[in-house]
């Protein structure tokens, strides 16, 4: 049968009439954001009422769904100034969502997370970068500043003369340098490639014989600056790597807001590595480990964005 954005939207319509959550979620798990918008756009025509608002009201304080259905439905790069903006007036700050939200999206998303930021939260008079000075200290807040206002490089085909002189000098520069403003690690961390950053990483550790981050937890004092650096050059090195640890911490604590974010995030993206990595890790299944915490619809919507 022909899949149409009318057919999807009179789908939806009458399963929130009748109250059918499993029609609903088989449709938005389902279907590319882009597909989700010309379903929303026909169903705002149609019925005359905004398919994010009808979710909302449906999906209010049942059984978990209300938030991981409507980040669904909700632009990734809104869903990614919301978490940002929720990150920043949180109480203590979450540097940790912030630092992974910023250096794991291409400079053209920053870009576009800049401009509905601003866009988003205008009635409080500040934009991104406004709220992230007011939030950190100056080589934390210079980092994430650096990530929002300059173009990283997108380059898969690394040098490997030009990378060797950066981990050359990397070398010479003292650890204990790497958290000043206008050093050279933050110079190479926040204007490279993931690749580029990847191979000049691995020429340092031949350089030294140990890698970055070990370097950096050996030898930094600062314990806010270090668990910050750690997370930053994690998220950089080995994304796959990352999310599946910090799944693995959530799923400990039940952490449905992480969950959620992450899968919503990272299941069109790179979701096949990540379970990749948590097997390597844990020796277990990410969909085991989440079937074993959870049931019923939610697991049936977390159960599509693992994949399996």
């Amino acid at each position: 049968m022909l899949i149409t954005d009318e057919k999807d939207a009179e789908i939806i319509r009458n399963s929130i009439i009748e109250g059918k959550d499993e029609a609903i979620i088989d449709i938005i798990t389902q279907r590319t954001y882009h597909q989700i918008c010309k379903i929303s756009n026909t169903f705002n025509k149609i019925y005359n009422k905004d398919l994010i608002s009808e979710l909302k009201k449906f999906f209010f304080d049942k059984d978990n769904l209300e938030d991981i259905c409507i980040s669904l439905v909700t632009n990734s790069i809104e869903n990614d100034c919301n978490n940002l903006h929720k990150a920043i007036k949180s109480i203590p700050k979450d540097l940790e969502t912030i630092t992974e939200i910023l250096s794991t999206r291409s400079s053209l998303i920053i870009k576009q997370i800049n401009e509905k930021y601003k866009e988003l939260f205008k009635y409080e008079g500040k934009d991104l970068i406004q709220g992230i000075e007011c939030s950190f200290s100056d080589f934390i807040k210079s980092i994430l500043i650096s990530l929002l206002t300059v173009k990283r490089s997108e380059n898969n085909y690394p040098n490997y003369d030009e990378c060797k002189n950066y981990a050359e000098k990397l070398k010479l520069e003292n650890i204990n340098q790497w958290t000043k403003e206008d050093s050279f690690f933050a110079k190479i961390f926040t204007q490279n490639s993931p690749m580029e950053i990847s191979y000049i990483s691995k020429i340092y550790q031949k350089l030294t014989g140990f890698t970055i981050l070990e370097g950096i937890n050996n030898k930094l004092n600062d314990n806010d600056v270090k668990i910050f650096l750690k997370n930053f050059i994690f998220t950089i090195l080995s994304p796959s790597e990352y999310f599946a640890t910090k799944l693995n911490k959530a799923i400990k604590r039940k952490n449905d807001k992480i969950i959620t974010r992450i899968l919503v995030s990272r299941h069109d993206v790179d979701m096949e590595e990540i379970k990749h990595c948590y097997f390597q890790l844990y020796g277990k299944e990410l969909s085991k480990e989440l079937k074993d915490i959870y049931s019923g619809l939610y697991y049936k919507v977390i159960n599509k964005l693992v994949g399996i």
